[in-house]
């Protein structure tokens, strides 16, 4: 499956399909997604608040696919969920692999890229990525001090 070959709520609606659902009453809802992968907002009938689940787009992901997850959860530790949104769980959903991350909430940039945006929220954006971007590197330098 190509993402340039069709249009992104087509590719939307075959990857959503791709996931099987399951007895479980997990409500999913994809909020980013592109040939590799489908990230879904996903609400579970005994949980809380909401999760993140990183899905493999192909029903048979490959070694580079899922050597990124491993990858993305052995980090776990080193991400600060100020900043980051962190991994929780590499688990298996009807023998699928699924990174399952921390939900803050939002939605991913890419999805504000492309139209015009009103100044005000664009301010709002830019000073949230801005903290979020310096916040690691004021951790380092005072790790750096501390030693």
């Amino acid at each position: 499956m190509s993402a340039g070959s069709i249009g992104a709520s087509e590719l939307r609606t075959q990857i959503a399909m791709t996931l099987p659902m399951t007895s479980s009453g997990r409500q999913l809802e994809v909020v980013r997604c592109d040939a590799e992968f489908v990230l879904y907002r996903v609400r579970e009938p005994d949980a809380a608040e909401p999760r993140l689940a990183l899905v493999p787009a192909s029903a048979q992901p490959g070694a580079a696919s899922l050597g990124r997850l491993g990858h993305e959860y052995a980090l776990r530790d080193e991400l600060d969920p100020q900043w980051a949104v962190r991994p929780l769980e590499l688990v298996r959903w009807d023998s699928r692999p699924v990174l399952l991350l921390a939900d803050p909430g939002g939605e991913p940039l890419d999805g504000l890229l492309g139209h015009p945006m009103e100044a005000a929220r664009f301010l709002r954006v830019a000073s949230a990525l801005a903290a979020a971007l310096a916040q690691p590197l004021l951790d380092a330098r005072e790790a750096l001090r501390g030693h």
